[in-house]
């Protein structure tokens, strides 16, 4: 079977959401919106591959033949009509040619000899299905049901099966495919479509098929009055003679497509097998597909529904609002510190010394080690502080970032500056007594830092006295602050990153 491009779109998209789907749980929940970027793209893929059927998306469709020199087939649908398929077949004939036409069940149980004489005079017929109800293709058995009347339709008329069919409204999906594969059908693509069916002019849809037809082509018309609706004469009846005329003039036969695709147009009698017919099988597309798109809907709904509940909960206690909003009104930050890490790795708790800096409107900070070591952190990155990029060194200025945290920026501003909205997005917060307060992380960036933290909010001046760290990893740190200044002016320069040192930017 000949493979396309196109038959990989829909599996890949399947892969690719299953694994941003494990990435948004296990790494990054916070990112869940991204999962409805995801099924949308999926959906979308579903519903082309469902309207433009000759994208081959969910299987192959028969649409068109290049290596066919010198010929094209001309397919009617809706048929048979008592006043006007038989006009259409001899409009064929009276040009040379033969064609396809892809009959409706129940229209054929009211015609059976037009039928029996479209296969007497060298026409092929296909099927259309029964009722001509298009979303039947969404279920294997009310699909089958159907195909099964417009085959014993076809059979008692013609003595025959036929091979080939073509859905309703040329509308396609899984389950579709899945049936027709069962039953060995062939799908009826097109690759020329007039859009007879809307238009009432001949010479529309004429010189729509003249300006698009070429060798191996596939043209889709209508040789019956609508199945609902008033009745209306095909204007592909009118516009035939002069499409044959082109035809001629191209050099193109039309002939049937069975004919073009060197593909048999009716099955062996004892070639059919009604019980095999009658049962069918899920595909593995098909169930992708669909547990794809219900797994997403439930993770989003479940992402959703979280965040709901995380905005229902109780506020920030009062009083760390006020020390939040009085802190607030200063853009900068200086403070000395002492920094004691306690852990199981450790025979000794670590302690180091220096000063912090802070600017609150982008939320860099500055950590001056006594030691002489210093770290700029911005944008959730940190780098060596006070250097070039010549001087840092190629990693250096690219930086690095915490792991397991994405948004760590927002993390140190709630912890270091008490910025309101920080704490809010980040931490649940409830108040101990004495201006302690307990920060539990609501988000998956503050989880994979910390477990909780305990602020101590100094009351006069406000500042933060201390931050109690008890991380994910099971250590400790503890920051003590002494010496805080609130408002003070810090040159720009001391907070700018490598690459901005070097480009002399602020």
């Amino acid at each position: 079977m000949e493979l396309t491009p196109t038959r990989f779109v829909v599996p890949a998209l399947i892969g690719i959401c299953w694994f941003v789907l494990a990435a948004v749980v296990f790494v990054v929940p916070a990112h869940w919106p991204v999962l409805g970027v995801w099924l949308v793209l999926l959906l979308a893929a579903a519903a082309a591959g469902s309207a433009f059927p000759n994208l081959d998306f969910f299987g192959r469709s028969l649409s068109r033949r290049p290596s066919a020199a010198g010929r094209v087939a001309l397919t009617f649908d809706d048929g048979p009509d008592p006043e006007y398929t038989l006009q259409v077949a001899d409009a064929l004939e009276a040009g040379g040619g033969r064609g396809t036409f892809f009959v409706v069940g129940q229209r054929v149980l009211q015609h059976p000899e037009i039928v029996a004489a479209l296969v007497a005079r060298g026409h092929q017929v296909g099927l259309h299905g029964h009722t001509h109800v298009w979303h039947l293709m969404l279920r294997e058995p009310s699909l089958i049901a159907d195909l099964l009347a417009a085959d014993a339709a076809v059979h008692g008329a013609t003595g025959r099966r036929a091979r080939w069919y073509r859905p309703p409204i040329g509308l396609i999906a899984p389950p579709m495919m899945n049936v027709l594969r069962q039953w060995r059908l062939h799908f009826a693509g097109w690759s020329v479509r007039p859009l007879d069916g809307r238009v009432d002019d001949p010479s529309i849809v004429r010189q729509r098929v003249a300006s698009a037809v070429s060798a191996g082509d596939v043209v889709l018309l209508h040789d019956a009055s609508p199945l609902v609706g008033p009745p209306r004469r095909p204007p592909a009846l009118d516009a035939l003679p002069g499409i044959l005329d082109d035809l001629r003039d191209k050099g193109l036969a039309p002939v049937t497509l069975s004919e073009l695709f060197d593909e048999p147009a009716w099955f062996e009698e004892d070639d059919v097998f009604e019980e095999e017919r009658r049962s069918f099988r899920r595909g593995r597309l098909q169930l992708g597909v669909w547990a794809t798109v219900t797994a997403l809907c439930l993770s989003i709904a479940l992402f959703a529904s979280a965040g709901r509940a995380r905005a229902a909960e109780p506020e920030l206690p009062p009083e760390l609002v006020a020390a939040a909003t009085s802190l607030a009104a200063n853009d900068t930050v200086r403070a000395s510190f002492t920094q004691t890490k306690s852990s199981v790795l450790f025979v000794e708790d670590m302690v180091r010394t220096g000063t912090l800096e802070m600017r609150r409107s982008d939320g860099r900070l500055v950590w001056n080690y006594a030691d002489g070591v210093a770290f700029l952190m911005a944008d959730g990155r940190f780098y060596p502080a006070g250097k070039t990029a010549e001087e840092a060194g190629a990693e250096g200025a690219l930086g690095f970032s915490m792991p397991g945290s994405g948004d760590f920026t927002g993390v140190m501003q709630a912890l270091f500056t008490l910025d309101p909205k920080a704490v809010a997005t980040h931490f649940s917060a409830k108040a101990l007594g004495d201006g302690r307060f307990e920060l539990v992380p609501r988000q998956a960036q503050a989880r994979g830092l910390f477990a909780k933290v305990i602020l101590q909010v100094r009351a006069d001046p406000v500042t933060v006295e201390s931050t109690t760290m008890h991380e994910a990893t099971g250590d400790t740190t503890v920051i003590v602050f002494t010496d805080t200044q609130t408002g003070i002016e810090i040159p720009a320069e001391r907070f700018q990153t490598p690459a901005e040192r070097s480009a002399g930017g602020k």
